[in-house]
């Protein structure tokens, strides 16, 4: 089940490159033409890069999502096997997946934009500890969206974008506490809270998921 779903997120993986290329060339622009102070860049600049990454994550979803419900994937796999546990994880995992390869990219992005080692590596671990919650959040929002919106797609931005901002706060606060203090050792503390977060609301998140999962297809 999981290596179907990855092929199948290869297979749109080229589109997804496309869309990225145009957020990050207008971040890019956007980031040298404002005058900022040089480390006030640094933050603007991760924070740049941390909401293409949504939007990125919002578009493998949704892209996925919306074919499985239209073309009866979803359908066939519940009727076959009616194992919604095997469905969900192998869905959710296969697009994770693809979202930390792009988290892996963003390293050549903030090295052009001056950020040093320590900063860059304090953006992938502090970021990526998130992740897997602003994944599930993502996931979530586009099933409850795809059945109450008849697919319109960019509903999902306008639901799903708004759970979100306390995660981008956190981060955001985080990353410029890290970066004006120069002491990278408070990432290990920082990381702490994250896995405690991401333990408490992931199997919150999983069930509801899985509750909309089972809905949608009974109703259909």
């Amino acid at each position: 089940m999981l290596l179907f779903e990855l092929k199948k997120q290869l297979k749109q993986f080229q589109d997804l490159i496309f869309n990225l290329f145009f957020f990050i060339i207008t971040a890019t622009i956007f980031v040298f033409a404002v005058d900022f102070d040089f480390s006030e860049q640094k933050i603007y600049a991760a924070g740049i890069i941390l909401t293409i990454l949504i939007l990125a994550i919002l578009m493998i979803v949704e892209k996925n999502l919306k074919e499985d419900f239209k073309d009866g994937v979803l359908e066939q796999l519940y009727l076959y096997d009616r194992d919604l546990d095997k469905i969900i994880l192998a869905k959710y995992f296969s697009f994770l997946i693809f979202v930390y390869f792009l988290l892996l990219t963003s390293p050549l992005i903030l090295y052009s934009l001056a950020l040093n080692f320590i900063e860059i590596k304090t953006f992938v671990f502090i970021t990526g500890a998130m992740l897997p919650l602003i994944s599930a959040f993502c996931f979530l929002g586009s099933i409850f969206t795809f059945k109450i919106a008849n697919y319109k797609a960019f509903l999902i931005y306008i639901i799903v974008l708004p759970l979100l901002i306390p995660e981008i706060i956190f981060i955001m606060a985080t990353l410029k506490n890290i970066f004006l203090s120069n002491d990278p050792t408070k990432v290990i503390n920082y990381l702490e809270y994250m896995f405690l977060l991401n333990l408490a609301l992931l199997p919150l998140l999983y069930l509801l998921a899985k509750k909309s999962f089972k809905l949608a297809l009974q109703n259909d």
